[in-house]
């Protein structure tokens, strides 16, 4: 997640695994880098024993969670096209998002509603995606597989040269 874990949807995804107790949390990212959050949740996520973190992204240990993980929880306040979200999506992890963190995972993933009550929307994307058969989690990870790659920096930089030439191109026909 890196930091600005409250803007990224920590807060919320703390709260919402609480009904899920077999399911695991692991938070990734440098806890230091966010005061704020580690010392309004510490205590919160050290007794609670399905939230595990925090882990340093690019670590051994973070690719060995992201090469058994099913889900990622990302529920951003904001972002264009939240590149944590793509990188893992690209790896086969499926995305459970939110429409903030840029990117709609519409049959690729489970999309969060927003309702006005986010914790409450965040249990409802949980429970859809742990409802997920053996059969729907392999047809996710293949469609991510194939389309993911369309979602990297390098498809993002192609994407806005065309933009911006298409712009160009407008303006010179005036």
């Amino acid at each position: 997640m890196g930091n600005g874990f409250i803007v990224k949807g920590a807060d919320v995804a703390i709260e919402a695994i609480r009904s899920f107790p077999s399911t695991e949390l692991v938070i990734c990212g440098p806890y230091k880098a966010d005061e704020v959050f580690w010392s309004t949740y510490k205590s919160e996520i050290k007794k609670h024993h399905s939230v595990k973190g925090f882990i340093t992204i690019g670590s051994r240990a973070y690719w060995e969670i992201v090469r058994y993980a099913t889900w990622q929880f990302h529920f951003s306040a904001a972002e264009g096209c939240a590149t944590s979200l793509t990188t893992l999506m690209q790896s086969g992890v499926i995305p459970i998002s939110n429409r903030e963190s840029g990117l709609m995972v519409e049959g690729q993933g489970v999309d969060i509603v927003d309702s006005g009550n986010l914790v409450q929307d965040a249990v409802l994307a949980l429970h859809q995606a742990t409802s997920m058969t053996t059969q729907e989690i392999q047809e996710a990870r293949t469609c991510l597989y194939e389309k993911a790659p369309r979602f990297s920096q390098v498809q993002f930089r192609l994407q806005f040269i065309d933009l911006v030439k298409a712009w160009e191109e407008k303006l010179q026909s005036r």
